[in-house]
């Protein structure tokens, strides 16, 4: 049996020698042999990639080079129609995932109990060196996830997905991501297959010290998972969410900012902030969800969600601060359940009393 081990690298000339010692050296379980595919995605740096069938007799290599930058989901993509094994694992290049992980991440598929094992960051808290602003990102998205695409799992971002051949074979002809969303579009994709999850270490790094994931790609794996988890896309629940879900990530980014860097006291910034996206859901709610464009019932529309969006503000803020201080819970992850309960409270009120 053979595994293959699917290593995008881009600019990553320090770490990948480190990260390929690590897998050659690692033992797997019985006989398995590893088969190390890299896919260089027009790197900028000269990278010294390994050009022979030099890692021992257990251990082989082959590079494949991009033409031009495409992302690490189509990297992916690229080392899954080249693999032969008949396991597979997705492998980063800047150590923040240790292949000494491989033995444990394998054991449930030689059993046969489940078609893919992720490798879950989460399983003790926060891990070390990673950001309180990417944690609740991570936790956040993989809510989400779970909630749409019906699955459990605790850390749907993990880079470690240890599958089946047919599992890998399946997804390198359905997937369609290039950058980062690869990973919740891989999740959305194998929903309906068994799973297991198998706790893992992770040493994070610092955008300094390379980390390329941004804001940015986190506003693109939640609408992969919103699109590939709802086939009704013109539905009015759907659209409801969506346009949530942008007021939620503003609430909090502006939260995160005005708490965080400017140093507001939480309260007031969450009032602050509570305002802003309360604006911007509200403009989607009118324009999209509800499709309303009729301007001869826009004073009595604006006086019934004026009244709703006082009952709102002050029932964020109170729901914000009991569950800061009186459950001591971090103030980003109570904005969170706030927004939440206010969000399926707000459904019936724009529907009943503002866009009927």
């Amino acid at each position: 049996m053979k595994l293959s081990i699917i290593i995008p690298v881009y600019n990553e000339k320090g770490t990948l020698p480190v990260v390929l010692k690590k897998i050659v050296d690692v033992k797997l379980p019985g006989n398995i042999t590893k088969e190390i595919i890299i896919i260089d995605d027009f790197s900028d740096e000269e990278i010294p990639f390994p050009t022979e069938h030099n890692g021992g007799k257990d251990t082989d290599f082959i590079v494949i080079r991009h033409s031009h930058n495409r992302g690490k989901g189509a990297a992916v993509r690229t080392g899954f129609k080249a693999a032969r094994g008949d396991y597979a694992v997705i492998q980063d290049a800047d150590l923040e995932y240790d292949p000494a992980e491989y033995p444990k991440l394998i054991a449930p598929l030689l059993d046969g109990q489940v078609d893919i094992v992720f490798g879950t960051r989460f399983q003790k808290g926060r891990p070390k060196g990673m950001s309180i602003k990417n944690y609740v990102a991570n936790r956040i998205l993989t809510c989400v996830s779970n909630i749409l695409a019906g699955t459990s799992v605790t850390d749907m971002e993990t880079c470690y997905k240890m599958m089946h051949r047919d599992v890998m074979k399946s997804l390198s002809s359905s997937l369609v991501s290039d950058r980062f969303g690869i990973e919740p579009e891989i999740t959305s994709s194998v929903s309906g297959l068994r799973i297991a999850e198998v706790p893992i270490g992770y040493t994070g790094r610092t955008r300094k010290q390379g980390k390329k994931i941004g804001w940015s790609d986190g506003f693109e794996a939640l609408w992969l998972i919103i699109r590939h988890n709802f086939p009704y896309r013109n539905s009015r629940i759907l659209r409801y969410i969506v346009s949530g879900i942008c007021g939620a990530m503003t609430d909090l980014v502006s939260l995160w900012f005005l708490t965080s860097i400017c140093h507001i006291w939480y309260v007031t910034s969450t009032v602050m902030a509570f305002v802003l996206a309360f604006c911007v859901s509200f403009i989607l709610q009118k324009f999209w969800t509800f499709r309303d464009r009729a301007i001869n019932r826009m004073l009595r529309q604006s006086v019934a969600y004026a009244f709703i969006f006082i009952f709102n503000l002050g029932l964020n803020t109170l729901l914000v601060y009991i569950f800061v201080d009186f459950s001591a819970i971090h103030y980003l992850f109570a904005q969170v359940l706030a927004a939440a309960i206010i969000a399926i409270e707000s459904y019936f009120m724009y529907r009943r009393f503002v866009f009927n």
